[in-house]
Formats: C-alpha cells, structure tokens, sequence
C-alpha cells in the first residue's frame, strides 16, 4: 500500500519529529511502499511543504490524492507562526483548512490523524468550528482513554465510534543497545552513583523544577544520589527562557541537582535512560499529554516516578505520586534503597 505520513522530521528537534520517523521505519518494515511530507518545509522528506502558506497546502492537496493511505502527525506546535498576529492566524486557518481538504479524500482511502495533543477551544466560536472539524475527520488516534475523552469532552460533535487508542510507543525501537555501564561511562556518569533523571524539551509542563527543588533542599539525602535534567527548549519564548534560568540557578546551588542543555539525538536520550536508576515524570496539572519519555523507558526497561497527571497514570509508571510531597517522600525512599 502507498502511504503518505504528514508530520515534522528530522532534523527539527521535536518528538512528534522522532515519532513519525519511526512510524515510517515500521510501516516500510511491513512492506508498504512510505512517502513522507513535512508540515514547516524542513527536514529529510520527499515532499519538503510548509502547510501554513496556501500554495503549498493546495500542492499538498494534489500530492495526497496519489496515496491509499494518509496519515497526518497532528499537534498545533508543529504548525510555523510567523511574527505577524495576521500572519499568525493565516498560518493556522491554512494549516487546518489544509486537513479538512484532506478529510474529504477519505472516500476509497484510509485517512488517519494521530492527535498528540489537541487544541483547546478558547471561545464558544471556536468551540463550534473545531467540533466540525474534528466531527470531519474519518479516523481519530489518541495515546490515551483520557485524551479520548477530553477530546469528546471539548468537542462534543465529534462522533466516538470514529476514535481509536493507540500507544505512545506503539512505533517505538531502541536507539542504544550498551548495558547501564556502558551508557554511564559514554555519559561521564560515575558508576557509584544513585540517577535520577529527567529529559527532553525544556518546559514548564514538565516540572523539572520539582525534584530539583527537592534535591537541592534535603540535606538528608544520600550524597550517592544525584538528579540530572537533560534536554533543550524548542523555542526562545520569554516565558521558557525564564524557566531555563530558574533551573539553572537550582543547579548552580546544590553539587546534587545537574543541569545539561543539550539537544538530544535518538542514541544519546536512550543512553540516559539507560544510564538512569529511575526516569522523574514530575509533570505538573498543566499537562495533559501521554508521555513519550515513559513509553521509550518501558521499552528499555528503567523505572519511572510520575505524577498522577492526565493520561500518565494509564502508561502504568512504577511509581505513581499525587504532589509535591509524596513525590519528596518517594525520591527519599528510592535514594536511600539505591544507596545501601
């Protein structure tokens, strides 16, 4: 079968990007015949387009009509923002536009959307508009029961038979394949030492900023035990810069608590997954995406810490907390099991 996947690619740092990349392999691995087109004009595609300017959405258009298949990586992230608030809302009614397009070519073709989060209507307008589309779209995936039904929650026009569950890390393979002591000694990691670890984009949603505060606060904490944040921002918004610098001071005040910026290709974030004793999930309420970080960990068998936060619960973490203070509770434990 021919199929067109509609997403970001490599080399744009983002996990939707990563997603799709591996999607492609496993679908090639089944023996279907993958093309690949990117949604902002960058990346190692076949159809290099940035959906958000009109002409090449209608090019697009004409591409997609060629596929049996096509499968679109929806977040409204990926779509580019130009400076321009005009600009800025061209850019995303053309984008959206763009799959509704696409929707009506389900007719004699197998059009899927895999929603990797979804856009929250601000207004009762924008309730109705976006309950339309989506009501549109032939076949929803969400990574989660709980992001299916805030989908059908928000949108309630849209039709639930149409929905379907798909997981995180349905696509997922390793990108490393060296023992704990192999990625620690690749990682500059002394082997003695108790890991935490957090990695990814840099985000508030993220809270990295919680088991860093605690790291740097608890005297009593073993001296083995160690939390590293590990990941970059994807954008230089003023908000993000400013969560960047509060990290950077908690990591300037405790020998415990490590702060790597760095982009991080496939190899080197399995690596520290890897190098970890335990993956911190410490998401705040803000939140309400699966966690792809929690899948890959799964995958390679590292213990997760999470926090009772939208669909987090529902990926089975091994440690599952309610707030700040259970998590403090918990990370004691673990550091002092770890250390004796």
């Amino acid at each position: 079968m021919r199929v067109l996947v509609i997403s970001t690619y490599p080399p744009k740092p983002c996990g939707v990007a990563r997603y799709a990349q591996q999607a492609c392999a496993k679908l090639r691995s089944q023996g279907h015949v993958v093309g690949t087109m990117s949604v902002d004009g960058l990346g190692d595609v076949d159809h290099r387009l940035d959906l958000s300017r009109p002409l090449h959405a209608w090019k697009a258009w004409w591409i997609a009509r060629r596929y049996e298949r096509i499968v679109v990586q929806y977040a409204p992230v990926l779509i580019p923002w130009p400076g321009q608030f005009l600009r800025r809302r061209l850019a995303f009614y053309t984008f959206h536009l763009f799959l509704y397009a696409i929707f009506l070519l389900a007719r004699g073709r197998d059009v899927q959307i895999v929603v990797h989060e979804l856009n929250r209507p601000a207004t009762t307008w924008q309730r109705e508009v976006f309950g339309r589309f989506w009501r549109a779209a032939p076949r929803l995936f969400l990574h989660s029961d709980i992001e299916r039904k805030l989908l059908l929650k928000l949108y309630p026009l849209v039709r639930p038979e149409r929905t379907e569950l798909t997981s995180p890390g349905d696509h997922f393979v390793p990108s490393f394949h060296g023992t704990k002591e192999k990625a620690r000694e690749l990682l500059g990691i002394p082997r003695h030492q108790v890991v935490f670890v957090s990695c990814g984009f840099i985000h508030r949603a993220k809270g990295f900023d919680r088991p860093a505060r605690i790291f740097a606060a608890r005297q009593d904490l073993s001296t083995q035990a160690h939390y590293y944040i590990v990941g970059s921002l994807i954008d230089r918004e003023a908000d993000l810069l400013e969560y960047l610098r509060a990290l950077q001071e908690l990591a300037s005040s405790s020998p415990r608590v490590h702060l790597v910026e760095t982009y991080l290709d496939d190899e080197t974030f399995d690596a520290w997954i890897v190098a970890a004793d335990y993956l911190v999930c410490a998401y705040t309420p803000s939140s309400s995406a699966s966690s792809g970080v929690i899948a890959r960990s799964r995958m390679l068998g590292t213990p997760v810490v999470a926090t009772r936060v939208g669909p987090l619960e529902q990926q089975r973490p091994e440690y599952l907390v309610e707030d700040e203070a259970e998590l403090e509770r918990v990370l004691v434990q673990l550091s002092a099991q770890q250390a004796s």
